[in-house]
C-alpha cells in the first residue's frame, strides 16, 4: 500500500488537476469577497458587505465540507475503471483494499491542501477587504474545521466506496446522497412520529446540523461553541470513518474488478 501510496501522490503532484482545482478555489473565495466589497461601498444600504456576513456562509452550512469531499474524490478517480487503472493497479499486485485504503489516505491529504489555499484566501480578503463586526467570527469559523473534519473524512470515505461499486458517476452521487442525506432526513420525519428514532436521526450530520445550529445575519450559535457539540461532531464523525472504512474494505475484497 505504502508503494501506491507514493505513486498516487507522484501523480496527483505531477498532473495539473491539483493546481487548477486550487486556483479555482483560491479565486472564487477572492472574488466572493471583492464582490462584496464593491457592493458595500456603492451601495449605500448594502448590509452584506461585513465580516460576519461572508463567515456565516460557511459558518451556517457544515455539508459543504461533505459535498466538497465528494467532489474530490469523484475528479481524483471517477474513471479509474473505466480507463482500466483500477485493473492495473491490481495486476501489479496491489491488494484490493490496499488501492481503497490508498486512494482515501491520497485524497484526504490532497483535500487538506486545497482547504487549507481555500480558507486562507477567503479568511483574509474577508479581514482586509470587508467591513468587521456582526455575530459570527473568524474564530467560529476555524472552530468549524476541526468539528467537521472527521464527519469530512467520513464523507470522502464513502465517496471512494461509492465510486469503486459503480461505474457510473451518477449512480455514485445518488448513493452517496442517499446515505448522507435522504435517509438521515426520512429518519428525523419518522422520528417525529416513533420517538425511538429521533435520537438515532439526531446522531446524523445532516440532522444535527440543520436542528441544533443557528446562523443568520442577527445570531450565531454553532453546535461546535459548546464541549458537548464538539463531542457529537468528532463521536458521529468517528462513527462514520469506522463504518465507512469497514464497508470499503469488505467489499472490496468482494468485488471483481
Amino acid at each position: 500500500m505504502g508503494n501506491y501510496i507514493k505513486s498516487e501522490c507522484y501523480r496527483l503532484i505531477c498532473s495539473k488537476w491539483i493546481y487548477v482545482m486550487g486556483g479555482v478555489l483560491a479565486a472564487l473565495a477572492f472574488l466572493y469577497n471583492l464582490v462584496s466589497y464593491l457592493f458595500y461601498i456603492h451601495t449605500p444600504d448594502f448590509r452584506y458587505g461585513t465580516t460576519s456576513f461572508a463567515f456565516s456562509n460557511l459558518v451556517a452550512y457544515p455539508m459543504l465540507y461533505c459535498y466538497a469531499a465528494f467532489l474530490i474524490a469523484d475528479l481524483l478517480w471517477e474513471a479509474d475503471t473505466r480507463n482500466g487503472t483500477h485493473g492495473n493497479s491490481i495486476s501489479w499486485g496491489i491488494p484490493r483494499t490496499g488501492i481503497f485504503l490508498g486512494k482515501c489516505v491520497v485524497g484526504i491529504l490532497a483535500s487538506l491542501i486545497l482547504l487549507a489555499v481555500t480558507i486562507t484566501v477567503f479568511a483574509v480578503s474577508s479581514l482586509l477587504l470587508l467591513e468587521h463586526g456582526g455575530p459570527t467570527r473568524l474564530q467560529d469559523l476555524l472552530m468549524e474545521i476541526p468539528a467537521v473534519s472527521l464527519i469530512a473524512i467520513s464523507s470522502f470515505l464513502l465517496s471512494v466506496l461509492v465510486l469503486e461499486l459503480f461505474d457510473r458517476m451518477i449512480v455514485s452521487l445518488l448513493t452517496w446522497l442517499s446515505v448522507m442525506v435522504v435517509i438521515p432526513r426520512i429518519l428525523f420525519f419518522l422520528g417525529m412520529k416513533i420517538h425511538a428514532l429521533m435520537p438515532v436521526a439526531l446522531w446524523m450530520p445532516e440532522n444535527f446540523f440543520s436542528v441544533e445550529m443557528s446562523v443568520n445575519m442577527s445570531r450565531c450559535i454553532t453546535l461546535w461553541s459548546s464541549p458537548e457539540g464538539m463531542a457529537k461532531c468528532l463521536i458521529s464523525g468517528a462513527v462514520g470513518i469506522l463504518l465507512f472504512g469497514a464497508a470499503g474494505i469488505c467489499l472490496a475484497e468482494k468485488k471483481e474488478l
